[in-house]
This record gives structure tokens, C-alpha cells and sequence, in this order.
């Protein structure tokens, strides 16, 4: 099991701790990594030792004072943190202690996503490959980079599945690769331009040549020492990328964001 995983199990100290652990694990076992499902029980859990919960049960007062929206906190987020609750309700109601399950009304979202120019996506690409690491850190995610938003930008794959891929998900060769993890629990098949296929092969070369483990059942998105990369690291990356292409950050929730790779312009025909 992953470190990070880990601690989250081990970091359980309500009256739901146990039931807590259980979720996670059978989560896991069900085939889903449940970071940040595991994170937000975390939370649940925290929470729970301030409100001094004794028995393991969710009662409506406490998802009452759960679900409260706090201050400068989107309607995603509160809706988020709910569904977690629901689950634990949910998972302890089926194993007997019946609880009160918080049920809110999906918001709608009005993001409308950040569309590249022809030119501004051409900056980006450029400055993905004039990327250069400051110093010999192998834990630095660089290598990944100019493969990494290539491939999003040309399938309209999502930023958690491309860094979820295992080596035997990517069918380089037949130019397609298999999503296993998705936002909808979905197995799906997408298909792979020429130009990108090409992309990730040279990635594939030069990781290849890193002495590090390289089995079918390893992340074929890995950092120069071998190990998973994650968002938060990709972010910091695409930031970078940015400033170096000349495009302004308009800040959070405005973007561009990872995810506006997604959404190509349409009367963009673009080759790597």
C-alpha cells in the first residue's frame, strides 16, 4: 500500500474509526485508490473528535453542523464533503447502525472552461519543451511534462486518469490506451493521434533509460526516481508553463487551469 495511503488508516481517532478504516479498505478492494475519499473521511473523523462523538453513528444534528457551508468555501466543496458523509451513513447503515444519511441537490455548475488561441497553445508546447531542472532533484516530475499535456490535450482525457495509467494500460504500438480509473468508474478505450503516439514514445525511451522499476503494473507517469507523480505537482508545472508561454493566471477558479487542455479549440489543427 502506498505511504501516503497509509496514513491516512492509521490516522483515525474518533468513534468511527474502525468503521472508517473498513470503508477504505473495502473501497480499495473494490479496485478504486480513494485518496481523496480517504482525505475528506479524515476530515469527517477530525471533525468528530471536536464535536465529541461517542457512538459510531451519524446522527442529523451532526450532519447538520458537517454540512454547513463555511465561510468562502464553494458549493462544490460542501457537496463533496456531504457525499462523503452519506457514504460513511450509508456504509454503517448496511452494516447495521442505522444513521442519517445528508442527501443535497447536486449543484450546476457555470464554470465555462479557458479556450487556448492557436498561438497560445503553440507558446504552451514550446515552453513545455524549454522546460530545464534547476538542479539534479529526482524527485522532479519535469521529465513527464511535455508528454503529459500533449496527451490530454489530444484525447480530452482527464488530469487523474493520464496520471493513473499503468504500463500495460498504454498500447503504444496499436496507438490506443485503456482508462481503467475514470470520474464514472467506466473502463474506456481512446485512441491516439499519430503525433501524440510519437510524443509518448520518445518519453517512454528516455524513462526507460532511468534505472527504476518498469513492469506492466507501474505508473507509466513516473518522476525521475521512479515514483508516482501526483496534481498538485503537475499544477505547479502547468503555472510555470504559463508564465513562460506569456498567458496570465487569472486566478483560482478562473484559470486556464490543467483541465482547459481539455477543451482544444476546434478549429485548431495542430501537430507535435
Amino acid at each position: 500500500m502506498h505511504r501516503k495511503e497509509a496514513s491516512f488508516m492509521s490516522d483515525y481517532k474518533s468513534a468511527f474509526a474502525p468503521y472508517l478504516e473498513n470503508l477504505v479498505q473495502l473501497k480499495r478492494n473494490l479496485g478504486y485508490k480513494y485518496r481523496t475519499g480517504a482525505s475528506r473521511l479524515l476530515q469527517i473523523d477530525k471533525f468528530a473528535v471536536l464535536q465529541d462523538v461517542v457512538e459510531p453513528v451519524v446522527t442529523k444534528c451532526f450532519a447538520h453542523e458537517w454540512c454547513k457551508q463555511r465561510p468562502n468555501e464553494t458549493n462544490s466543496n460542501r457537496y463533496l464533503r456531504a457525499q462523503a458523509l452519506y457514504q460513511l451513513s450509508n456504509y454503517l447503515t448496511g452494516i447495521g447502525k442505522t444513521s442519517y444519511k445528508p442527501i443535497m441537490t447536486k449543484w450546476s455548475s457555470t464554470f465555462v472552461p479557458y479556450i487556448f488561441t492557436h498561438d497560445e497553445i503553440k507558446a504552451v508546447f514550446a515552453a513545455c519543451d524549454q522546460l530545464r531542472a534547476r538542479n539534479a532533484n529526482k524527485q522532479s516530475s519535469i521529465n513527464i511534462i511535455p508528454a503529459l499535456f500533449r496527451l490530454l490535450y489530444g484525447t480530452g482525457m482527464r488530469i487523474s486518469e493520464a496520471l493513473s495509467l499503468f504500463n500495460k494500460d498504454v498500447h503504444l504500438d496499436e496507438k490506443y490506451i485503456v482508462i481503467r480509473i475514470s470520474k464514472n468508474g467506466r473502463e474506456r478505450m481512446l485512441p491516439l493521434s499519430d503525433s501524440v503516439t510519437e510524443v509518448c514514445k520518445t518519453y517512454a525511451k528516455y524513462r526507460d533509460r532511468q534505472p527504476i522499476k518498469n513492469g506492466p503494473d507501474d505508473f507509466f507517469f513516473r518522476s525521475l526516481n521512479g515514483n508516482e507523480v501526483n496534481y498538485g505537482a503537475a499544477d505547479t508545472w502547468f503555472r510555470q508553463i504559463l508564465r513562460i508561454a506569456g498567458i496570465p493566471y487569472l486566478g483560482r477558479g478562473i484559470g486556464p487551469r490543467v483541465h482547459d487542455l481539455r477543451y482544444p479549440n476546434k478549429n485548431i489543427i495542430l501537430t507535435f
